[in-house]
């Protein structure tokens, strides 16, 4: 079994800012929301997923979150 873990956030971007504008934008804001987790300011919005493989368990988790 895999468990992935996925943080998100979401950035507003103008028609002109050029792709490494808006992918500094994006690490400043992932830096912004896990200084405030730390902080203990926020709780982010984290995803988890479980994966079976081959070598999977007999019981799946009900709740992900």
């Amino acid at each position: 079994m895999k468990v992935s873990a996925t943080l998100t956030v979401s950035i507003n971007i103008k028609g002109d800012e050029h792709h490494e504008e808006v992918h500094d934008k994006v690490i400043h804001r992932l830096i912004n929301v896990c200084d405030g987790w730390l902080n203990g300011d926020t709780v982010p919005d984290i995803r988890i997923s479980y994966n079976l493989d081959n070598d999977s368990i007999n019981a799946k988790p009900t709740e992900a979150n």
